[in-house]
């Protein structure tokens, strides 16, 4: 879990009487509660609010939107986590989350809540090879703690493959 917070960059919110913790913005994408630390997130935006040039060479990627220094890719979030177990009829996306960079934005159906995590709750993800964006699980809330940094590089990797 040590090499996985230190790879999110993740700020410990420690003083001397505390644990170390992360703040995250819990959201609910395609029954999957994620867990996406604050640091990682450049912005919040309701898609109803957003124009998407589509994207027709990948089924991942819903669209692209412009800013006005640069083009943010966004991604069907489920697509890409699920696979060939996901139903594109079944979504349900209504908001996006940009992520740190602005070159990524993953779409989800509502915000739950935010909540300090304790990473000492955190069960560390024994298969990173298979999830490497699962940073590990929070059972406290049943939800999975993102690795933004290599859910980012996952990305990447897909759209230059």
């Amino acid at each position: 879990l040590a090499s996985a917070a230190a790879e999110t960059e993740m700020k410990d919110d420690t003083d001397e009487n505390s644990a170390p913790s992360i703040n995250c913005l819990i959201v609910l994408m395609y029954g999957l509660k994620l867990a996406i630390p604050f640091e990682e997130i450049e912005g919040h935006i309701k898609l109803s609010n957003v124009t998407l040039s589509l994207d027709n060479d990948r089924n991942w990627i819903l669209g692209d939107f412009t800013s006005a220094t640069m083009g943010t890719h966004v991604v069907d979030t489920a697509q890409i986590l699920f696979g060939d177990n996901y139903e594109p009829l079944k979504s349900n996306y209504n908001e996006m989350l940009v992520l740190a960079g602005k070159h990524w934005s993953i779409v989800f159906d509502k915000v739950i809540k935010t909540q300090n995590i304790l990473l000492s709750d955190v069960s560390e993800n024994s298969s990173p090879q298979f999830r490497p964006w699962l940073t590990g699980t929070y059972l406290k809330e049943k939800c999975a703690l993102v690795n933004v940094a290599a859910m980012v590089r996952m990305f990447d990797d897909e759209l230059n493959a």
